[in-house]
């Protein structure tokens, strides 16, 4: 399973390699409460987008297992202690 994994990452990286390679145009971004307009390379915006959704959604998953890591926290500290109890 880690090769796989390893394969689809390599492929993932050659994929966004070529798509930079070969999007150097300029794309207009306004940021609307700023008034501000910036002309940036389309892969840069592409790019910057993603990383800003895997990490959002990475924190969305983790903000979501909160639950289940208290849950897994408290159950080890009941155990803990019957264990110290039968000791």
């Amino acid at each position: 399973m880690k090769t796989f994994s390893v394969f689809i990452g390599i492929f993932f990286i050659f994929c966004l390699t070529f798509f930079s390679i070969s999007n150097h145009a300029l794309a207009e971004v306004f940021l609307w409460p700023f008034s501000f307009y910036a002309q940036v390379p389309l892969y840069i915006l592409v790019l910057l987008t993603g990383i800003f959704s895997f990490i959002c959604g990475g924190l969305f998953v983790w903000f979501s297992d909160i639950s289940i890591r208290i849950d897994r926290y408290r159950k080890s500290k009941q155990i803990q202690a019957l264990e110290k109890q039968l000791k």
